[in-house]
Parts: C-alpha cells; sequence; structure tokens
C-alpha cells in the first residue's frame, strides 16, 4: 500500500514528538547537574562513615628494637630495627590497645596521633598469652576512643574493615569479609592464639594492633596476624576477649600505684584533701594532691 503524504507526515510527525521525549530528561539533566551536597552523600558510603568514626582514635606505633643476633652480625653496637604498629585508644585519659609483639624490646614507645601530634608511651602491661599489650600516653585533654561493638554476634561474609601502619604507610584502610571464626593459629610452633577471626582484608606488617571495624564502625577485633605466604589471610583477636584482657591490665595497674603510694589525710579551708607523702612509682610525687581515681572523688585514706 502506498503510503500518502498525509500519513507520512504523521508518522514523521510522531517521530518527532518521540525523540522530544527522549530528549528532556536528557536536558534536564544537563541543566540540573546533581548539587554538590548530593554528590558527596552518595560517595559517603556506609563503609567511608564507618572509617571516619573510628579512626580518631586509632594511633600508630614505632620503635627501634634490637635485631636478630646473626652469625654475620659485626662488631661493634648491636644493630637495631624499627618496630612499627598500630594501636587503638580505649580510654580517653591515654591507654592504648595493642599486640604485645608490637612493642616487645622496643627501647622507645613513640606514638603519633591521628592529628599527627606526637607522644611517647610507656608500657602498662602486657600479656604474651593473648599477645595483647597496654600502653598510655600523657595528653593534656580527654583523647578520643574506639566505639566497641562485640565479637559474640559475628557473622562468616560480614563486611569488615581493617586500619593500620603497614609499612609505616599511616591510617592505611582495607577492606574484606570475615572468612571464618574460632581459628586456632599456631606460631613459631611454641604458642597458639585460640579462637581468632580470620578476614581476607589485607593485614600486612604494621597492621598488627589496629582495629578490625565492622560496617557500623564498631572495633570487632585487634588486627594480630597474617599468615605469611599465603594472600588473603588475615586474623585478628575478638573485641570481648581483647577488652577483658585489657580491663585487667588497668585494674592490676592501679592496684599496684595504690600499693606503691604512701599518702596521709590532711585538712585545709575546712575540708579533707590527700596527700602523697612517699610513692615509688613516676606515677605521682611527694606532696601531690590526690583528687580522684577513676573519677571517683578522693577525700581521705578511707577513700583510697
Amino acid at each position: 500500500m502506498t503510503q500518502t503524504p498525509k500519513n507520512c507526515l504523521q508518522k514523521a510527525g510522531r517521530r518527532c514528538w518521540t525523540l522530544a521525549l527522549i530528549s528532556v530528561p536528557l536536558a534536564v539533566l544537563v541543566q540540573f547537574p546533581l548539587s554538590a551536597e548530593e554528590s558527596k552523600s552518595l560517595r559517603q558510603s556506609p563503609v567511608v562513615r564507618a572509617i571516619q568514626a573510628a579512626e580518631p582514635a586509632v594511633v600508630n606505633i614505632e620503635g627501634s628494637k634490637p635485631a636478630a643476633k646473626t652469625n654475620l652480625a659485626s662488631a661493634g653496637d648491636a644493630p637495631q630495627v624499627n618496630g612499627m604498629g598500630a594501636g587503638v585508644i580505649i580510654d580517653d585519659r591515654g591507654y592504648i590497645l595493642t599486640n604485645q609483639h608490637v612493642v616487645q624490646d622496643v627501647k622507645r614507645i613513640d606514638v603519633t596521633l591521628h592529628d599527627g601530634t606526637q607522644h611517647t608511651g610507656r608500657m602498662i602491661a602486657r600479656d604474651s598469652a593473648t599477645d595483647l599489650a597496654l600502653i598510655k600516653i600523657d595528653a593534656q585533654s580527654p583523647l578520643p576512643v574506639i566505639r566497641c561493638g562485640t565479637s559474640s554476634d559475628l557473622m562468616r561474609g560480614e563486611r569488615v574493615i581493617a586500619i593500620g601502619n603497614p609499612f609505616g604507610y599511616h591510617h592505611t584502610v582495607t577492606e574484606g569479609i570475615i572468612s571464618a571464626l574460632h581459628r586456632d593459629i599456631p606460631v613459631n610452633g611454641v604458642h597458639e592464639y585460640p579462637d581468632l577471626i580470620q578476614t581476607d582484608a589485607s593485614i600486612n606488617p604494621g597492621n598488627s594492633g589496629g582495629p578490625l571495624l565492622n560496617a557500623d564502625g564498631d572495633m570487632i577485633g585487634v588486627n594480630a596476624a597474617v599468615r605469611i605466604g599465603a594472600q588473603g589471610i588475615g586474623f585478628a583477636i575478638p573485641i570481648d576477649r581483647a577488652l577483658e584482657v585489657a580491663a585487667k591490665m588497668i585494674f592490676d595497674h592501679n592496684q599496684q600505684i595504690v600499693r606503691s603510694v604512701e599518702v596521709q589525710t590532711e585538712y585545709r579551708n575546712g575540708k579533707s584533701q590527700l596527700r602523697v607523702v612517699n610513692c615509688t612509682t613516676g606515677e605521682l610525687n611527694r606532696n601531690d594532691i590526690i583528687h580522684s581515681i577513676n573519677d571517683r572523688p578522693i577525700c581521705n585514706r578511707l577513700d583510697f
């Protein structure tokens, strides 16, 4: 059937309308691009928000330690190697949780906070059975504290994030999933670290002591080890066990301070206060006034 000019025009008109309708959304996109705020909101994924929430409480730890002796060592001073790792602020007074192997035999513990400020850390306690250690720095103001989750409800396949200091690259972030739970890992053929979290998030030398986070930014583990010669096999200490060990370390440390301090009650302006008369620890000095312990007011020897 031969089409009349009228029919052709009608079809051509319909094609024009179709093209016009298709072109409208394109014109809208060109004329009305996403605002900077909308674009930023699309880029701020849950992983980004989790990192932003946690990283102010993550620190970098560096220091020098004696190198392992070999038959090729030259005479003179013992060679030194630079050790590095990460840690997590678990108390705003400056208590930092890390791995025992990060600070073992380190002569001086150099701690760098997220804002770049540097401090010298001192060893408070360590536990070789769990490869955990507690160090402390003295800061002028309360420090940001990591938000802790629980390791009691972890799921295989759950997304996780590791933050650390691999090879000295501060605050490096890697992402992966929980590959397995309750792994028992032998170390050096002598020790065995039980019940670890296995993850495929990259954990390299220097990640030790840093946090393993869930998608909410809660700390669920302490990065501890990587399988040498394998890719995508790293391990972390469950947070529930890590916090239990850390709490005992802080309690024992405070008890040591109490036993090493001699105090007496004195009165000024009608109020009692506790003055240090003798001390065998570097935490306090003679004639210091003790106002509180663990945020609990101290007024006399009975409170102490």
